[in-house]
């Protein structure tokens, strides 16, 4: 990566452009303190001109502690927390929004004590400290209700299923499905040593703590616009091509057992899943497909219990196949992964 004559000690993010072209990666040199872009994964650098050391009346340059930045479109956004004394624990922190479209603003009221660290979240800002924080502007705020002592270390949220969180601190990780109104702690104690968390999907989430990694399984569905519970411990996902990249299908539950997809308009129904609980007839639960598509599709379901997983493809330019597997799930099993073809 060319960095001659940028300094030695470096801030980065990098993100991937939300418009599907290639990943952005974006650079903080000390010196000169100037946001820096490159989408050739650092051949080249272009100055965005944001000068974060020199925003707001300081008499004195800013100190930047930590930023994060993302592409949109044509649109750079980074969001930048600096100090004012070079010093650590000294002076006014603060955190400031800046834009390609719209002039540098300070998103929050300066404190004395550090905050924790800033980072996007899809399009969401989020400000991790005493108190944290999220926003989906920089204008109206969200909290989370941290106990005395406790320090957030990441903050999750669903882009499938609204109002689906999950939150980390140095004491345990938390589950909220009201948009943060309330949370559930889902793992961890007093000494839980927990440094981050991922979210893989609706139900699974990944920990990384002091002592390994460890793997959250939700035991109960959430229903969400693009997943179905059925049978009371599956959930289903689906998505489609007609010649570009996969997309997110859109879900409606029909009945206890049974679900349908969309994918271009809500009244033009695609796909159709049921799962079958025949236990008491071979062991195991069964899986029925339909389609009325002739696109690319995947389907994938979810035992949450266990985190078994089932899935399907279709490979398009043909009418999707009615299919069925009656064993897709055994009734007592282990974690494992079945795919049908």
């Amino acid at each position: 990566i060319a960095l001659e004559g940028l300094g030695i000690s470096l801030l980065s993010s990098a993100q991937p452009s939300s418009d599907g072209s290639s990943p952005a990666l974006f650079l903080l040199p000390r010196q000169p303190c100037r946001i820096l872009k490159s989408t050739d994964l650092g051949s080249r650098w272009n100055d965005l001109g944001f000068a974060p050391c020199s925003l707001g009346d300081a008499d004195d340059d800013l100190y930047v502690e930590d930023f994060a930045a993302r592409s949109h479109g044509t649109t750079d956004r980074a969001v930048v927390l600096t100090r004012e004394s070079p010093e650590p624990g000294s002076r006014l922190y603060r955190v400031w929004l800046l834009s390609t479209d719209e002039e540098p603003r300070q998103l929050v009221d300066p404190q004395p004590q550090p905050f924790g660290n800033v980072s996007f979240d899809g399009e969401d800002i989020v400000i991790l400290g005493t108190p944290s924080q999220r926003s989906p502007d920089g204008a109206t705020w969200q909290l989370f209700p941290a106990a005395e002592g406790e320090e957030l270390v990441a903050w999750r949220e669903s882009k499938l299923t609204p109002g689906l969180q999950f939150a980390a601190s140095n004491r345990g990780a938390y589950r909220s499905t009201d948009g943060g109104n309330s949370w559930q702690r889902i793992v961890g104690s007093e000494d839980a040593g927990i440094l981050d968390l991922q979210l893989m999907n609706d139900h699974t989430v990944v920990i990384l703590t002091e002592n390994g990694l460890y793997r959250w399984t939700s035991s109960d569905c959430v229903p969400g616009p693009a997943s179905l519970c059925l049978g009371g411990r599956f959930q289903v996902t689906a998505s489609f091509s007609a010649g570009g990249p996969l997309r997110t299908a859109r879900s409606f539950r029909l009945t206890e057992d049974t679900g349908t997809f969309w994918f271009f308009e809500p009244d033009n129904l695609e796909i159709l899943v049921k799962v079958l609980d025949g236990c008491d007839v071979n062991g195991h639960y069964w899986v029925f497909t339909a389609g009325l598509t002739d696109v690319e599709v995947e389907i994938e379901i979810t035992e949450l219990p266990t985190g078994n997983r089932w899935a399907t493809e279709h490979p398009g330019s043909s009418a999707f196949p009615p299919g069925s597997d009656v064993q897709a799930f055994a009734c007592s099993s282990a974690p494992s992964a079945t795919t049908s073809d």
